[in-house]
């Protein structure tokens, strides 16, 4: 099983990350719905990600259980290198470059963007 997990940062110092989806969280499976919904322009506020993640969460999951949390950034970074997930779809809204530290590595997630970073 494919597992992912969303990430939304806007302005401030938190972020927003979903529980761990299982299954089919790659890009040409359920993550399409993720890639398409960004680049058409309807995940660009917090507000849009939660109905989003919602919506995303009763077609292919239907995890009873709470499907956000917010999460702090240490320095507007955001440190997720505990993270297990084969997947992580990271959406930065903010006004500034963001910083990522994954298991692997330090990677930039540029100003409106979606990044994709696969587990190696």
């Amino acid at each position: 099983m494919t597992r992912g997990h969303l990430y939304f940062i806007n302005c401030g110092d938190h972020a927003l990350q979903t529980l761990e989806f299982n299954g089919d969280m790659y890009p040409s499976g359920n993550a399409d719905e993720i890639i398409e919904k960004f680049t058409s322009g309807g995940l660009t506020e917090e507000s849009s990600f939660w109905k989003f993640v919602e919506r995303f969460n009763s077609r292919h999951y239907g995890y009873e259980e709470n499907l956000i949390r917010v999460i702090s950034m240490n320095n507007f970074q955001l440190d997720i290198k505990d993270n297990r997930a084969d997947y992580l779809y990271i959406i930065n809204e903010s006004d500034s470059e963001k910083i990522i530290a994954t298991k692997d590595d330090l990677i930039t997630a540029p100003v409106g963007s979606l990044t994709i970073v696969p587990s190696r």
